[in-house]
Parts: structure tokens; C-alpha cells; sequence
């Protein structure tokens, strides 16, 4: 058994030694910042927070958060500020993955900024804080959902609660499971040992969601927390370590910032015409056009990478035995952490749904509003519903002349639509 351990040791330190000779090949981006800025592979070893503008990740600043109490208090809603200072939480924190994005206030120096956050770092806030809310999700939850508009909305005075988002780009549903049994164990060890409520986003291709390398991806990283001893932490936490090269969470961010952006090029927009982003599940058009979409729209063919093949797939009895059987794996499971469950079908455009055959989108709806009980409520409102438009959807491009239309995410104007929306729903106690 040994000797299996110092083959894997000796694989790990290959691995990470390649990855630091490509890392260092490469001429990072530099942020626009002050005299703080580093460069960005630094930023988290550094104990940083990265700051940027919607979509344009790499073209952010990095802060000292005990120097922002303002983001502190948004992206931490609820939480007291010793929180803020206590550097044994924040040296856990920074050994994490930085996998999701929270909407941050706008500023004059950022219009609509966002702050890298870290959902397994947040399980060690929930372990040593608390919490009285819980937001589970992909990004369709967490870049839609304004966690300062959102906990002002449902707090009163005299009833301030912590809500903590526990959300990741892409994240699964399985994940949520996982991650909800996880945080059965650590409120066994707290005097309160059910959470106010839950809410979950429910992105509607998770019930047919076929790419079993992020399901696997997305479980090492629960195991491993999970599993708080064994050659796997070790691997993954000392062995990067005592080579000094990056950790698998710097590796990740350097990964998602350098090695998947730049995107691919893609063609110039077309007056008139929605044209397919070649690097991302979006479209570029020009800014005149803007009130066109809806005209443009209509002659654009939909994409999702998500929903690959599904239309051709269809609604089988088997994929729709085997969508209800997780969707009912995620109930129980946060039955056993929460005394309220709220979920919500996130609200797309036709550009991300319609990539899907007709029959997904329609079980999904018919399934959630099946399970709804007392203690489990569902809103399974369309886009329309919360008062979007297209507009809602755009995003400034890389030019002045062009923008962004992101079919399952929306701009400022559409997240606070979005959240004064299900805030409302939820201080209603679920009712529609």
C-alpha cells in the first residue's frame, strides 16, 4: 500500500511541477489596480479578493477586504465583523477553490462589479458562524440573486439574518445533495441544529445534465473535504505544498482566468444579426441593435453547452425516472437541514431554453410543482413573469460599439428584477 502512495506522490509532483513550468511561460494578465495590484496567479496565495466588472473577468483589481467592510457586509450578509477579522477563518478560506462570483454593490470605479468567492471556503464560515439561510445553485443562481438587495428584502430590523451562498459555476444537482449531507454533519455539532430555510435555484438542465467528467469533477471536491484525513487530502493539500508550486485551487483559478480566456476569436458582429460567441454561451451584436433583439432573436439558432444533444435525446420514461429519482435524492437531503425549502426554475431566455426539446423544460416545471408541500414551495415562472426583457441580458462587449446578450444570465437591471422577485415570494411564505 505504501508503495502505491509513493507512486501517487511521485505522479502529483509531476503533475504539479508541468503545470508550474506552463504556468510560467505564460504572460498573466495584469490587473488595473494601485501600487497592491499582483499579478494574478499570486492573488490567492497573496490572501487577495478579486474584483471585476460583469464578464470581462480578467480586467478586474484585486482588494484587502478588511479594507472594503462595504463588499464584507454584501457578500457576507447577516454575519458579525468579527467574521471579517478573524485571519485563522480567512487562512482556511484561501486554501480553497475560488469557484463562484457574488454581485457586489456598483461603484464609480466599477458599474457592475463582482467579488471571486470560494463555496467550500463558505462551509468553514457555516462551521464556525452559522447561518440562517442557505442558497444553493449554478451560476444562474448566484450571478441573478443580489445577496445585499436580497437579505435587506427578507431581514426586518429587529430580525437580521446571515445568509450564506453555497453556489458554484456549474454547479450540479448531485452537488447539492452532497453538499447538503455535508452540512447535515456540521449542524450536528451546533445547538441549532436545523437551518431556517433553504433556497435553491434549479437550472432546468440539470435534470438531463449528461457530462459525467463535471459530476466527477464536482464530487472529488466534496470527498475531499469530506474526508478530513487519507492520501487524497494529503495529495491534494501537502503534497502541492511542499514543492512550493501552486495548489489545486490556484491551478483551478489560473485555469479558468488564463488557459479558458482569452476565448477563441470570434467573428465581427453583423448589423442586424445575432453572431454566436465562439468561446462562451453567448452572442455578439452591436449596440444600435440592441432594441432588435427580440427581431433578431427569432432568426437565431439557440445555444447551450449544457443542453448538448438534448433535443435529439428527447423525454424518455427512463430519463424522466432517472430526473425524478435525483430530484428526489436533493429533497430529502435538505429536508434534513432546513425547516422551509424554496425553489425556483431560474428564468432564461428562448436563445438557451429552446436548445432543449419542448418536453425538458415542460417535465421539469410538471415535477417541481408536484413535490411542493408545506414545507417545500416551488416558483416555476418564465422569464416574462419577473418583468425581463432582452435588454436585461446584455453586457457591455469588448468594444465601444459592441455589446453581449448572455441568454441565461442576466445584467444588473435583470438580477434586481430577479431578486426583489423571489424575495418577495419567499417573506410571502411561498406563496405565488
Amino acid at each position: 500500500m505504501s508503495s502505491i502512495f509513493a507512486k501517487a506522490a511521485i505522479i502529483s509532483f509531476i503533475i504539479n511541477i508541468s503545470v508550474f513550468i506552463v504556468i510560467s511561460q505564460i504572460k498573466p494578465n495584469t490587473p488595473q489596480n494601485d501600487s497592491n495590484t499582483v499579478n494574478i496567479e499570486n492573488i490567492k496565495t497573496s490572501g487577495l479578493w478579486w474584483l471585476y466588472p460583469a464578464l470581462h473577468e480578467t480586467t478586474g483589481r484585486t482588494i484587502r477586504l478588511q479594507e472594503r467592510p462595504d463588499l464584507f457586509h454584501a457578500a457576507f450578509a447577516g454575519y458579525p465583523i468579527t467574521l471579517l477579522y478573524d485571519e485563522q477563518l480567512w487562512n482556511k478560506y484561501f486554501k480553497f477553490t475560488f469557484d463562484f462570483d457574488l454581485r457586489m454593490p456598483a461603484s464609480t470605479q466599477m458599474n457592475d462589479p463582482f467579488l471571486m468567492m470560494s463555496w467550500l471556503g463558505n462551509l468553514e464560515i457555516l462551521k464556525k458562524y452559522g447561518a440562517d439561510t442557505l442558497i444553493f445553485g449554478s451560476s444562474e443562481a448566484h450571478r441573478e440573486l443580489m445577496p445585499d438587495l436580497f437579505s435587506k428584502s427578507i431581514s426586518t430590523l429587529n430580525n437580521y439574518k446571515k445568509f450564506l451562498f453555497l453556489t458554484r459555476f456549474g454547479m450540479l444537482q448531485e452537488s447539492v445533495t452532497k453538499m447538503a449531507l455535508i452540512v447535515k454533519e456540521i449542524k450536528k455539532t451546533q445547538e441549532k441544529k436545523k437551518l431556517d430555510s433553504v433556497v435553491v435555484g434549479y437550472s432546468f438542465w440539470w435534470a438531463d445534465f449528461q457530462e459525467t467528467a463535471e459530476i466527477q469533477e464536482q464530487n472529488i471536491l466534496l470527498k475531499n473535504y469530506f474526508e478530513q484525513h487519507g492520501h487524497l487530502k494529503w495529495l491534494y493539500y501537502n503534497g502541492p505544498t511542499l514543492f512550493n508550486v501552486p495548489t489545486w485551487g490556484d491551478i483551478a483559478k489560473i485555469r479558468y482566468l488564463l488557459f479558458i480566456r482569452p476565448r477563441p476569436r470570434s467573428p465581427p458582429p453583423i448589423k442586424g444579426k445575432l453572431i454566436k460567441d465562439l468561446g462562451d454561451n453567448g452572442y455578439l451584436l452591436f449596440k444600435d441593435d440592441v432594441n432588435q433583439i427580440a427581431e433578431m432573436a427569432k432568426y437565431t439558432p439557440p445555444y447551450s453547452s449544457a443542453l448538448q444533444g438534448q433535443k435529439l435525446r428527447g423525454c424518455t420514461q427512463e430519463s424522466i425516472y432517472n430526473a425524478k429519482k435525483r430530484y428526489k435524492q436533493m429533497l430529502i437531503a435538505l429536508n434534513e437541514i432546513a425547516e422551509k425549502i424554496y425553489i425556483y426554475l431560474t428564468p432564461v431566455t428562448p436563445l438557451h431554453s429552446d436548445h432543449a426539446h419542448p418536453c425538458l423544460r415542460d417535465y421539469v416545471k410538471k415535477m417541481l410543482v408536484e413535490s411542493a408541500s408545506t414545507n417545500i414551495k416551488i416558483k416555476v415562472s418564465e422569464w416574462e413573469d419577473y418583468g425581463l426583457t432582452w435588454q436585461d441580458f446584455v453586457f457591455d462587449g469588448n468594444t465601444p460599439e459592441t455589446m453581449r446578450l448572455d441568454p441565461n444570465h442576466t445584467n444588473r437591471s435583470g438580477a434586481e428584477k430577479v431578486t426583489k422577485a423571489i424575495s418577495h415570494w419567499i417573506k410571502l411564505g411561498g406563496r405565488q
